[in-house]
């Protein structure tokens, strides 16, 4: 799989950050964490960590496994993911919280938003076009493919508050549907 990336500064400008991405496949998060390339941990639903690739990954790299049926129990699991940030290492988080179907942005959910918020680092949206080419949403073997990404620049979040959560995470959703809309040119 080869990666035709735009605004890759982006991706050096601001550290720690929270790293989003529009998640379609397993292997989006494999293209996030090369890209972030260093220092950094991940959220993954509780299921992952009885596979043996996630289990395994869990030995080198922090990941905070959640249990999105249960609210609280997230909330609580996200804690240590939010002191890592506040230690100065990135976190990875798919917003959309499971692979959508289609080209279509799923819901966007406010635990990213919450731990950038809560350590004080920004968000930076990475947005993956394309990714269906090196496999369908529930492919495991990665098919040759050249994938578009696009990270857009850090979103600081020291002014956001809790009462204007809902109509920010909504700013950054438009941002990721106007990116697919209008695909930012590479410069060469």
């Amino acid at each position: 799989v080869r990666l035709a990336v735009t605004g890759e500064a982006n991706l050096w400008a601001r550290r720690p950050a929270v790293f989003i991405w529009n998640h379609r496949n397993v292997h989006d998060a494999q293209i996030v964490g090369a890209l972030v390339r260093r220092d950094f941990g991940a959220v993954a639903k509780r299921e992952l960590a009885r596979v043996p690739l996630f289990a395994l990954a869990s030995r080198f790299v922090p990941i905070a496994f959640v249990d999105r049926a249960d609210r609280r129990a997230a909330v609580a699991a996200l804690q240590p993911v939010t002191q890592l940030l506040r230690e100065g290492v990135s976190v990875l988080v798919a917003p959309e919280g499971t692979r959508v179907a289609g080209d279509e942005l799923g819901e966007f959910k406010k635990g990213a938003f919450r731990m950038a918020m809560a350590a004080r680092v920004p968000i930076v949206p990475i947005v993956i076009r394309n990714a269906q080419d090196a496999g369908a949403r529930h492919s495991t073997v990665a098919r040759p493919a050249t994938i578009e990404v696009a990270v857009l620049p850090p979103i600081p979040v020291a002014r956001w508050t809790r009462r204007d959560l809902d109509r920010r995470i909504a700013e950054v959703r438009q941002a990721y549907a106007d990116t697919l809309a209008d695909w930012p040119a590479r410069r060469a």
